[in-house]
């Protein structure tokens, strides 16, 4: 399991830094400083290893964002609580962004992972009345895009250090939360509380 670990952990940085078709099995294998055959002890390629990254990304991911809103009642402060934390993991592990960022270009299950917790939320709000959407499925692609693209920007250092704020608060005005309601809640400390370790580090 060690081997594994250590060929998944190799995975994750090399897909990060290069994508998935930049990357060949001999370069995990010596990233993880083993040898070619034990690859294939636990991978049958390299699309089965990006399987099992997306599988252990999301569900970390997921963790990390049920526990950042587990005491907020309001959908509105999750989504927003969502965002921001996405936003402050991105800036805290460059590393885990540049992977869920290149690794999405190759499988769109990775880029739905991020906002597959935050589309929990917003369809909470659609039922009790919090939010007015029209189309889910256009309004969480727009959402979606936004994060994905905000993170990228802050991984080039284009964005500053309120980015995680501005960005909830676009999120939640495009839900129909009133301008100045949707800056007050994307503000508020609930919103980054408690803190979220890195989901790499959650396993």
């Amino acid at each position: 399991m060690e081997t594994r670990a250590r060929l998944v952990d190799a995975g994750r940085r090399l897909i990060g830094t290069r994508g998935l078709d930049g990357v060949a099995v001999a370069a995990i294998t010596d990233e993880a400083d083993v040898g070619v055959g034990s690859f294939y002890n636990y991978f049958r390629s390299k699309r089965d290893l990006l399987d099992a990254l997306i599988v252990e990304v999301a569900g970390l991911l997921d963790g990390v964002l049920t526990r950042a809103t587990a005491r907020l009642t309001d959908p509105a402060e999750r989504v927003a609580a969502c965002v921001r934390h996405v936003v402050h993991l991105t800036r805290r592990d460059p590393t885990w962004a540049w992977f869920v960022l290149r690794a999405s270009d190759a499988d769109s299950r990775l880029a739905a992972s991020v906002t597959a917790p935050i589309q929990r939320h917003v369809l909470a709000g659609i039922a009790s009345g919090r939010f007015t959407v029209d189309d889910v499925a256009v309004v969480m692609t727009a959402i979606g895009g936004a994060v994905l693209y905000v993170m990228r920007a802050t991984l080039l250092g284009e964005i500053g250090p309120h980015g995680d704020r501005i960005t909830a608060e676009y999120v939640l005005r495009l839900l129909g939360v009133a301008p100045a309601a949707a800056h007050v809640l994307a503000a508020r400390r609930s919103a980054l509380e408690p803190e979220a370790a890195e989901p790499h580090a959650v396993a």
